[in-house]
C-alpha cells in the first residue's frame, strides 16, 4: 500500500507547559511500513515506548509484569536525570506525568510509579496509533476514564505521612510548653524565697544596729533574765516548782514597757528584737531550764551538806517561815 495514498486522521494538538511538551505536540511520527500500518502515532508515545521496551533502561523504568499492559517507573530520579534528557528536551518528571495525563494513561497502583494504558502494551507497537490526546477543556466525566492520577496514591500517603508529622510536632511543642510552664513556676518560687531570706536579713542588720545605739535595752534585758532565773531556783527550793515561769518573751514585751519612755526610735528597736526572738524562745527556754536544774542541784548538794543536827529548834522554825513566805503567790 501506499503510504502517501493514506489518509491520516488529524491529530490534535494540545498546548502544554514547557518546551518539551510543545516539542510532543509535533508532526505524527509514522510507522514503519513493515508494521503494515499507516496511522501517525504522537512522538511522545514513540519515545515513551522505546524507554520502557529497551531492556538496558529495565533498572529504571521496564514493562509492569508478565502481561505487560503497564509500565513501572522504579526509581523516578534516574529516570528525570538520566533518561528524559535523552529522549526530550527536558529532565522535569512532573511534565512527563501531566503527558501521561494528556494521553488518557491512568495510575495503578498507590505504592508505585505504574501506568497502564489499553493501547499501550509490551511488544505490540501497532496499538500506539489508537491513543489519542484528550481534547483541552473537555469534561472530566465520560471523556477522561483513563486519566491518571499523577498524585496518586503516592501523594495521599505523603499527606497522610506529613500529617503524623504535625501531629507528632504537636505533641512534643505542647509537652516543652508545659515543661516550660513547670520551669517557670519553680523559678518564681525560688525568687520568692530568695527575697524572703534578704528581707529577713535586711531586719536583723537593722536590729542589730539599733541595738548596738541602744545598750540600756539588752542590760535591761539580761538583767530580768537573771532575775527570772533566780526566781525560778527559790520556787525549786521551796518544793513548789512552777513550769509557768517568766517566757523570754514576757521579759522582752516588760523590756518594752518599761522603755515606753525613752525615744520613739528604743520602743521600735525593742518592738523589732522581740519579734525577731519570739521564734527563738522555746531555744531559750531551754536554756533557762538547765542553768535552773544546775542551780538547783547545787543547791541541793549545798542543802545536803548543812548541819541540819546542829540547828536549834528555834531556827529551824525560822528556816520554814522564810521558805513559806518564798512560795507564797506574792514571790
Amino acid at each position: 500500500m501506499d503510504y502517501s495514498t493514506v489518509k491520516q486522521e488529524e491529530v490534535e494538538v494540545v498546548v502544554l507547559d514547557g518546551e518539551e511538551e510543545a516539542a510532543a505536540a509535533a508532526a505524527p511520527v509514522p510507522l514503519p511500513a513493515a508494521m503494515g500500518v499507516g496511522a501517525a502515532v504522537a512522538p511522545f508515545l514513540v519515545k515513551t515506548f522505546e524507554m520502557v521496551e529497551d531492556p538496558a533502561t529495565d533498572a529504571v523504568v521496564s514493562w509492569g509484569g508478565a502481561a505487560r499492559n503497564s509500565f513501572v517507573v522504579w526509581d523516578p530520579h534516574a529516570f528525570a536525570a538520566g533518561l528524559l534528557p535523552l529522549h526530550f528536551k527536558h529532565a522535569n518528571f512532573s511534565s512527563f506525568l501531566r503527558q501521561l495525563n494528556t494521553y488518557g494513561f491512568r495510575k495503578v497502583s498507590a505504592d508505585r510509579w505504574e501506568f497502564a494504558n489499553e493501547d499501550f502494551l509490551g511488544g505490540q507497537r501497532h496499538l500506539l496509533a489508537n491513543i489519542r490526546r484528550r481534547r483541552r477543556g473537555a469534561g472530566t466525566g465520560s471523556t477522561t476514564p483513563r486519566a491518571v492520577n499523577c498524585g496518586g496514591g503516592g501523594g495521599e500517603g505523603e499527606v497522610e505521612r506529613l500529617r503524623r508529622d504535625k501531629e507528632a510536632l504537636a505533641r512534643e511543642l505542647a509537652r516543652l510548653r508545659r515543661q516550660q510552664q513547670e520551669a517557670r513556676a519553680q523559678l518564681l518560687d525560688m525568687e520568692r524565697r530568695v527575697r524572703g531570706t534578704e528581707r529577713r536579713q535586711e531586719q536583723c542588720t537593722e536590729f542589730l544596729a539599733r541595738a548596738l545605739r541602744s545598750p540600756d535595752v539588752l542590760d535591761n534585758i539580761a538583767r530580768r533574765h537573771a532575775a527570772a532565773v533566780e526566781r525560778k531556783k527559790r520556787r525549786m527550793l521551796a518544793a513548789a516548782a512552777d513550769d509557768d515561769g517568766l517566757t523570754f518573751e514576757a521579759l522582752a514585751l516588760a523590756a518594752a514597757a518599761d522603755t515606753s519612755h525613752s525615744t520613739g526610735g528604743a520602743v521600735t528597736t525593742d518592738m523589732i528584737w522581740y519579734e525577731l526572738l519570739g521564734e527563738e524562745q522555746a531555744e531559750i527556754d531551754i536554756e533557762v531550764d538547765q542553768l535552773v536544774a544546775s542551780a538547783s542541784a547545787a543547791a541541793d548538794t549545798a542543802s545536803e551538806a548543812e548541819p541540819w543536827e546542829e540547828m536549834g529548834e528555834e531556827e529551824v522554825q525560822e528556816l520554814v517561815q522564810q521558805i513559806d513566805c518564798l512560795a507564797s503567790p506574792s514571790s
